[in-house]
């Protein structure tokens, strides 16, 4: 399968959930500003022109890091990356892949750009503090992992996004539980050969 990534991006993790589960994948690394990788245009891969995509085969091609995430993770049940179709903790970690796409992941986004003002870039940083409190909050009661059970696709997102605290200025300084729980993810070693794949320094990841 091929996977097309943007190195600092959320499409580290389903590189994290592959290197759970033992699959190796095949990268490459999309210039978004140019829509292309190599010397091919990456819209006849993307029909969304982002990244994520996985190549399944010659007629599948799946996008959103969430999606490819479970996807791969439902290769191996017994890595526990992802509980079991039809069950209530399944709906429970669904839920909480749609908030951190759409509470956190997509909040981050309008403080990259230049183009919008330091006012509005203030707000969203407010949002996002406050609902990395929610996170912080959940890590309160001494779990190890997002969901209270074994590492999996929450935490494999988790990590390829909040790191954007820093780029970003947002204040976490507070957040003591999810600052450890960041710090305990960076030392995994599927995390650490994600980023190494997309030739990240898992330093410069590390909060300050």
């Amino acid at each position: 399968m091929k996977l097309f990534i943007q190195a600092g991006s959320g499409s580290l993790s389903p590189q994290i959930i592959a290197n759970e589960i033992g699959i190796e994948l095949e990268l490459f690394n999309v210039d978004m500003a140019a829509q292309r990788y190599g010397e091919n245009e990456y819209y006849k891969v993307s029909t969304f022109s982002m990244v994520p995509a996985l190549v399944i085969d010659d007629k599948k091609t799946l996008h959103e890091t969430a999606v490819i995430s479970v996807y791969l993770a439902d290769k191996k049940p017994a890595a526990q990356l992802v509980p079991y179709a039809g069950t209530f903790e399944r709906v429970r970690v669904m839920e909480m892949l749609s908030f951190v796409t759409g509470e956190i992941h997509q909040k981050f986004i309008p403080l990259l750009p230049t183009f919008v003002n330091s006012e509005a870039k203030d707000e969203f940083r407010t949002l996002l503090s406050h609902n990395l409190t929610h996170l912080d909050k959940q890590l309160s009661d001494g779990r190890l992992y997002m969901m209270g059970g074994p590492f999996g696709v929450v935490d494999a997102y988790l990590i390829s996004i909040v790191p954007w605290v820093v780029r970003t200025k947002v204040d976490i300084e507070h957040l003591a539980h999810l600052q450890s729980y960041m710090d305990r993810l960076l030392d995994r070693p599927s995390v650490i050969k994600a980023m190494r794949d997309e030739g990240a320094n898992v330093t410069d990841w590390r909060l300050p």
